[in-house]
């Protein structure tokens, strides 16, 4: 009798199978979910999932710092500074490394003339320096503050919202959410991060902003609108391009709309000014061209399922918050907590 209960027993597929399974989940919409949910299935799906982060998705993560207009030359432009995942820290693998991969050095070879003197009529002092070390110059000086603020918080929870200088991508999956642990070696021009908690903290945003935008077409006015309009369409009354112009615009100022909520709703969980309101209007604009650019990424290894998403079940946040999927209707701040 026992051996035929154990010749029925079913077989625990190693985790490093799971993990490649894990990893055949490429689709951008589906990375939040996928992270946020198999990790609390069990300590093994837990491993398998950060195996399979690890292998197929940390490769494509950036860290982007924007391109700034220089302000001693009107016409000079900072490039873009562009980190890369490169590695696992050795030593604990709990730290992701990213390594420069833009700006070239290459532009060693752009000599730049700044004026740095305070005076008029030429007689301020001039400094030549090159294109490349300028802009490296000025990452440091964006990132420092924002790195300190960083290192201040691990002892101190209260500390006041800090802006910051980033953005990071995980294939289309972009914002500019924190980076916990950071830690950063300017001179070999390096950049380190808790990989786990940062995903985490990328991919709960990813879930607030889509079920904001959810509940937001809901409450919408413009709802009843398009669906009015998309039964002119089936009659045959209203040409389908038309619907699909306006259906776009709404589209695209909802985004905006709902992005900016997030965003203050993420302020509102720090002591903040004015100041920082304003700051952070302008940062949000970076996010949005930062995803808009990248929705049209090409990665060789991703499949795309082109139809709709799907919004069915419990979505969470990473936080501790669990959405309510099963209806749309459902309104804002209505969530439960996840023991």
């Amino acid at each position: 009798m026992e051996s035929s209960v154990e010749a029925s027993r079913p077989v625990e597929l190693p985790v490093e199978v799971w993990a490649q399974i894990i990893s055949f989940i490429t689709d951008s919409r589906y990375l939040p979910r996928t992270w946020l949910h198999f990790r609390r299935v069990s300590r093994a799906f837990k491993l398998a999932t950060e195996m399979a982060f690890v292998s197929s998705h940390l490769p494509h993560a950036d860290l982007i710092f924007r391109e700034h207009r220089s302000s001693f030359h009107a016409d000079l432009i900072f490039p873009k500074v562009v980190f890369k995942f490169d590695r696992l820290a050795d030593g604990d693998r709990s730290r992701a490394v990213f390594v420069r991969k833009h700006p070239a050095e290459s532009l060693r070879e752009i000599s730049v003339v700044a004026d740095c003197g305070g005076g008029g009529g030429g007689g301020g002092a001039r400094d030549d320096n090159n294109l490349f070390d300028l802009t490296m110059r000025r990452w440091r000086e964006t990132l420092e503050p924002y790195a300190a603020h960083a290192a201040r918080q691990q002892t101190s929870k209260s500390a006041p919202y800090a802006w910051r200088p980033h953005v990071l991508a995980v294939r289309r999956v972009v914002n500019d959410t924190a980076l916990p642990g950071l830690e950063v070696d300017y001179e070999k021009q390096e950049i380190s991060v808790l990989w786990a908690p940062m995903l985490s903290l990328l991919f709960g945003e990813e879930e607030y902003i889509k079920w904001a935008k959810k509940v937001d077409y809901q409450h919408s006015p413009a709802r009843r609108g398009m669906e009015s309009m998309m039964r002119m369409v089936d009659s045959g009354e209203t040409p389908y391009d038309e619907v699909a112009d306006l259906m776009w615009e709404f589209t695209t100022k909802r985004n905006f709309r709902v992005l900016d909520l997030v965003r203050r709703e993420r302020l509102a969980r720090y002591e903040h000014n004015d100041r920082d309101l304003r700051d952070d209007a302008l940062k949000r604009q970076v996010v949005v061209k930062a995803r808009e650019d990248l929705e049209w990424a090409d990665f060789a290894d991703e499949f795309t399922y082109r139809g709709p998403e799907e919004c069915k079940g419990n979505f969470y946040d990473g936080m501790g918050m669990k959405f309510q999927g099963k209806s749309e209707m459902n309104g804002p701040g209505e969530y439960l907590h996840v023991p």
